[in-house]
């Protein structure tokens, strides 16, 4: 049970000024990428700001996971494990932006295999999404790997980083990935293949809530998330889901 003001008035009433509680998870996170630089600075040639780091740092605090520190890194296989030993030693979670596709300077998955972590999984159909990665270490520290576009991150964050994080806080696990089933504003099309998260907002109507789909232009277009409450989860096998249609909507903000 999370303790709320109801809970806690209910611990006053019977005298327990004191009550024992799982422990909040330790989260840190590297942003991987020679090519990222500081909020502050002005990119040059081929750099761009860092915006997964406090795209995911404020995800993780409205979510109630405050305190989350992220630093970055280059694209070198040895700088990311040292980067990764260091974290192993005072967090319980790690989550790791960029570095996990198969490009030339995808260190990630190396990095981590030599600290002695375990990959599970590496490559997920979704989209978007689709190169995230969790590894273990031993049996009570996690490392989830979030694609380096923050709309990307934000996805693999919500669908699989912050579901463990609230499990390891002592949540039960109905309660860990919440979601919706609320019907559509307009109708939505996709391409099969995948599962689809498409950005959605909440829409007050004369019969209730409803989802709207906001589209989006790319993995990269945090415009757009601005203006979302969450995504609608599609099967790979869905073309098209008309108007009225109930729909599976997964918050990214705390509804009231």
């Amino acid at each position: 049970t999370r303790i709320g003001a109801a809970e806690t008035g209910i611990c006053a009433a019977v005298g327990k000024a004191q009550i024992r509680v799982h422990r909040r998870p330790r989260v840190t996170i590297l942003c991987t990428g020679s090519e990222l630089v500081s909020v502050d600075e002005r990119p040059a040639g081929h750099a761009i700001r860092n915006s997964a780091g406090p795209t995911i740092t404020a995800a993780l605090a409205q979510w109630g996971f405050p305190g989350a520190r992220f630093v970055t890194l280059g694209d070198e296989r040895r700088t990311i494990a040292a980067a990764l030993r260091r974290a192993l030693r005072n967090h319980d979670v790690i989550l790791v932006t960029g570095g996990i596709s198969v490009g030339r300077y995808d260190f990630v998955p190396e990095a981590i295999r030599a600290v002695g972590g375990e990959i599970r999984f590496h490559g997920v159909a979704m989209k978007p999404g689709k190169p995230s990665l969790y590894a273990a270490f031993g049996t009570n520290q996690h490392i989830f790997g979030l694609p380096g576009n923050p709309l990307s991150a934000l996805t693999a964050l919500h669908e699989y980083a912050l579901p463990a994080l609230r499990r390891l806080s002592g949540q039960p696990p109905e309660r860990c990935r919440p979601s919706l089933f609320l019907p559509l504003a307009e109708e939505v099309e996709s391409k099969p293949g995948r599962w689809r998260y498409q950005l959605a907002r909440l829409e007050a109507t004369a019969r209730g809530l409803a989802v709207t789909p906001v589209g989006s232009h790319s993995s990269a277009d945090l415009p757009s998330a601005g203006g979302a409450d969450g995504v609608i989860r599609m099967a790979p096998d869905q073309r098209r889901l008309p108007e009225g249609e109930a729909v599976e909507f997964r918050p990214w903000r705390p509804w009231p």
